[in-house]
């Protein structure tokens, strides 16, 4: 509880603002998906990606990970302030709510 208790605070601190909100566009396109945060002064982010599956007992996986996206992404950005995502030669099965993780130390 106390871990839980702390990420939550940890969260308020953090503003994540995604650019695009819906896209709907051709198999075959290419997509760029936008995400820039601000968080407190002093702190420093140690790790950003993108990902789209995570709930209870499912840890975020980096996208750049996943084999299905392999040779079709692209991230760009300071990740100081933001990180995007482009994904190219779109695939039906790309439909999905994309988030970024971002790790920070305060």
């Amino acid at each position: 509880n106390t871990l839980l208790l702390l990420m939550l605070l940890m969260m308020k601190h953090l503003l994540v603002t995604y650019t695009t909100q819906s896209i709907c566009t051709l198999k075959g396109s290419s997509v760029e998906l936008t995400c820039s945060y601000t968080y407190p002064r002093g702190h420093t982010v140690t790790s950003t990606f993108w990902f789209t599956e995570w709930g209870t007992g499912v840890e975020p996986e980096d996208l750049v990970q996943d084999p299905e996206y392999a040779g079709r992404l692209e991230y760009h950005g300071d990740k100081k302030n933001d990180h995007n995502l482009t994904i190219r030669d779109l695939r039906e099965s790309d439909s999905a709510i994309y988030s970024e993780h971002i790790l920070y130390l305060f």
